[in-house]
């Protein structure tokens, strides 16, 4: 038994030292594996990082002053926009189709105040008749040294010309000889381009002989899509960056136009910013909803495009044109903000017991479409009452309802009467359904 025991004894010492180094192995393989799961939890973290949104792409935004009437509300809209805008681009004369040049009286004063920079925009008939560039080029550079005199900050020029696509040659030529013409005056050479032109063989060319392009991808075509079909610009911007070889903004619409059509479908008129008066059966409203180009302006604050340099707008919003958006709408599309109109009703006491004059109001940042219903309820008799505007009267014994009949936009933090009603107390309740 003895014997036994030493034997025994003396295989546990010998396992000793082994049994050390086995544990000296178990230490060093943990804190390995506690290495290897920081590592693991570093790497995660960074790839979570890499996942991240990327970062906005700021996005310039240019504005033209296309108005041919220097009123005051145009010179209180440019006071308002100029610490939002990079750049005016305005329109300084037209070119008829006989060649003759008429100038618009601008107020030097109210541009010059803003301190901004300024694109003088000359409009070229698209249905010139000739092609003469001496006069078109000496009235341009006069119209210039003038505007320079008068305190404009003038840094570029810009041609405005629907040029058929069959013309695109003889256009370059004349934009070739106005650049040599302007070499000596510090100025860039600017000029809209259509989608009609992408494809054509002649547009590279002309590309070449310019500093910057305005894309323009607003326009009266089909009426379904009205005046602005995001998904068709995006796909124009981004034909248009591939084979440009400047600089180029793309022009997107702030305004809407009333519409005149022939039975057979073509464009007869189009009134905007003046009053034509356009009225019959084949007449048409068409706007340009501020989400539906803030959807846009979001795909380019996310995804560079090759050559895109910002937005030209079209056209300044003034208080007395009330066909384009308000500067507040404006201002949210720039920015980016996602905002919904937010309306309410309103039933204001008038002169007389139970009388009340009926208010719609839009309490929000954003132009929108006005309510469909408005419903004035009473506990007792509601014998009279009269729609205004867009409105129609609908009524019942204890509830005078307000039916919309055509579609209606109201600006942002403004509010309109929409009829009357006479009730036999003094208490309504006002319910509003969008």
């Amino acid at each position: 038994m003895e014997r036994f025991f030493l034997q025994n004894s003396s295989a546990w010492l010998a396992l000793q030292p082994r049994r050390k180094e086995l544990w000296m192995l178990f230490k060093t393989i943990f804190r390995s594996m506690q290495l290897a799961a920081i590592m693991m939890a570093f790497l995660f973290l960074l790839s979570a990082c890499g996942r991240e949104t990327p970062q906005e792409i700021p996005i310039s935004h240019d504005v033209y002053v296309w108005q041919r009437q220097w009123t005051p509300a145009l010179k209180e809209a440019l006071a308002v926009a100029g610490p939002w805008i990079s750049t005016w681009h305005v329109l300084g004369a037209e070119i008829g189709r006989r060649g003759q040049l008429f100038p618009v009286d601008i107020n030097s004063m109210a541009v010059a105040q803003t301190g901004k920079p300024v694109v003088l925009v000359i409009r070229i008939n698209g249905q010139l008749l000739g092609w003469e560039p001496e006069p078109i080029i000496k009235a341009s550079l006069a119209l210039v040294e003038n505007w320079r005199k008068s305190g404009v900050p003038v840094v570029g020029l810009e041609i405005d010309h629907d040029c058929a696509t069959s013309r695109l040659p003889e256009y370059a030529k004349l934009l070739g000889q106005l650049r040599q013409a302007m070499a000596r005056q510090d100025l860039s050479l600017v000029i809209t381009a259509l989608p009609a032109w992408l494809g054509a063989p002649a547009l590279p060319n002309l590309l070449g002989q310019v500093d910057e392009a305005v894309l323009q991808v607003h326009s009266v075509s089909n009426p379904r899509h009205g005046l602005f079909d995001p998904e068709q610009a995006g796909a124009w911007v981004k034909e248009f960056s591939a084979i440009s070889p400047v600089r180029f903004r793309v022009a997107l619409p702030t305004y809407g136009s009333r519409i005149a059509w022939d039975a057979g479908g073509r464009v007869l008129a189009v009134e905007s910013e003046v009053p034509m008066g356009l009225a019959g059966s084949r007449t048409q409203e068409l706007g340009v909803k501020p989400e539906a180009v803030g959807a846009l302006l979001d795909t380019w604050r996310h995804h560079i495009l090759p050559g895109f340099t910002g937005v030209a707008w079209f056209r300044l919003p003034t208080s007395d044109d009330q066909r384009a958006w308000s500067l507040n709408t404006w201002k949210v599309v720039m920015e980016g903000r996602k905002l919904m109109p937010k309306f309410t009703a309103v039933a204001v006491p008038g002169e007389y017991t139970g009388l009340f004059d009926v208010f719609v109001a839009n309490e929000s940042d954003l132009d929108g479409p006005v309510p469909k219903e408005i419903h004035i309820m009473s506990t007792q008799k509601c014998g009279a009452a009269d729609a205004l505007g867009a409105y129609y009267i609908v009524q019942s014994q204890q509830e005078v309802q307000f039916h919309l009949a055509k579609p209606t936009t109201l600006r942002a933090h403004h509010r309109s009467i929409i009829g009357w009603v006479r009730c036999t107390n003094n208490e309504v309740k006002v319910n509003v359904y969008p």
